[in-house]
């Protein structure tokens, strides 16, 4: 499966999250497997669903994929992108992250950080403050738990957010549905779990049979989920669109 046009040369984040550009695509990925997979176990059962992921959307005839992070071009997929919504229970929010953020901080028990993380409208802003809480940090070790507890629904509260975003949201649900069967990757080089954890260079450059060891993608799998929903909506099969409820989740 060839890459869209385009998709597969060097950008200006190439380099980002440790990737050597001046290596040559093989290279380039084998970089990325390293940086990527902490252990050979979990390096394997990456592999494994990116695989199935990949082989699923191939042998459907889905045959083009979008890869979005950071930039113009990343509207309205990524969760930083400035798209104001309407989120239940936060009224209106500035973008997906936020609303994700403060629930974060309320897990937690942080209540002063999520009360400033809903009245600043920067993403950045909003992880700074996250990062910043010594109280939440402590907390968000494995074992402690609070943190294993926010791993079981933390993909879940995304999913309701995501499909709020799209559904109130008339211009960004129009490009979602404009993407039609494309398969959305978020090429996050820092993110193995919602993103690809490697750059959207990388990301492209051996997306085929042999697909190296990436992350796991759940914000992309989690978008192409609501993607079907609205679809399904608007062609009249899935009835009134219940935007509070979370899609379906995967857990890996």
């Amino acid at each position: 499966m060839a890459p869209p046009a385009g998709l597969n040369k060097p950008t200006r984040r190439g380099s980002r999250g440790g990737i050597n550009k001046r290596l040559n695509p093989r290279r380039r990925v084998v970089q990325a497997e390293k940086k990527v997979a902490a252990t050979p176990a979990e390096r394997q059962e990456r592999s494994d669903f990116w695989r199935v992921a990949v082989a699923d959307h191939v042998l459907n005839g889905k045959d083009k994929v979008l890869c979005f992070y950071g930039g113009a071009t990343s509207w309205p997929f990524s969760n930083h992108s400035k798209s104001p919504f309407r989120c239940d229970p936060h009224g209106t929010v500035s973008c997906s992250e936020q609303p994700y953020l403060i629930e974060q901080a309320r897990h937690f028990g942080a209540t002063d950080t999520a009360e400033a993380i809903r009245r600043t409208t920067n993403p950045g802003t909003m992880k700074t403050l996250i990062k910043a809480d010594k109280i939440l940090q402590a907390q968000k070790v494995p074992g402690h738990p609070k943190y294993e507890e926010w791993l079981k629904i933390r993909e879940g509260i995304m999913s309701r957010i995501v499909l709020q975003k799209f559904t109130n949201d008339a211009k960004a649900r129009r490009a979602l549905l404009a993407t039609g069967n494309t398969f959305l990757i978020e090429a996050s080089p820092h993110d193995t779990f919602w993103g690809s954890g490697v750059s959207r260079y990388v990301s492209n450059a051996k997306l085929g049979p042999e697909l190296p060891t990436f992350g796991y993608n759940r914000l992309g799998n989690i978008l192409m989920q609501v993607r079907r929903r609205l679809r399904e909506a608007e062609k009249g099969r899935g009835g009134r669109l219940n935007a509070a409820a979370p899609g379906p989740s995967h857990s890996h």
